[in-house]
């Protein structure tokens, strides 16, 4: 009777922990899994002298569902780039590069098609839409952030 009685608090203990141990796990993976959504400024980005640098080419850029000339051909429809920055320092120059590099490589697919405009830009972190003249969508974590963005590639009468 007295090693049935050990063995009865032996699993309850043993319950016990992996009920504490679930818990700690579980409290670990929320606490790493850091998903700020911050919004800057469109402006402000490409302006900074990486964006002056880096976007100095002949493609125009027209977010959300700004003015720009006519559209002589369109190019390519639903062109997605998601750049990933460190974040070493400030939150809002991470979040500025990694939009400044998915801002440059969209330039970039543009100038591989002929085109000379990206229209209808917007924030498209995992398929969900963030559209605005004036802001972009940036997703941080502990050690990145990301900028995902979406748009048009065309050739616009000039």
């Amino acid at each position: 009777m007295g090693l049935i009685f050990k063995e009865e608090h032996f699993m309850k203990a043993l319950a016990a922990s992996f009920a504490v141990l679930l818990v700690s796990l579980s409290l670990a993976t929320s606490a790493q899994a850091r998903n700020e959504v911050s919004y800057f400024s469109v402006e402000d980005a490409m302006k900074s002298e990486e964006g002056k640098a880096r976007l100095a080419g002949h493609v125009k850029f027209y977010f959300a569902d700004q003015a720009h000339p006519a559209v002589e051909a369109t190019v390519s429809q639903g062109v997605v780039a998601n750049k990933k920055s460190g974040i070493g320092g400030d939150e809002a120059e991470a979040c500025n590069r990694a939009f400044v590099a998915a801002l440059a490589q969209l330039q970039e697919k543009a100038q591989r098609a002929d085109g000379n405009a990206v229209i209808n830009i917007e924030s498209y972190f995992k398929k969900s839409s963030y559209r605005s003249k004036d802001k972009y969508e940036c997703h941080a974590g502990h050690a990145k952030t990301v900028v995902t963005l979406k748009g048009d590639v065309v050739k616009l009468k000039e």
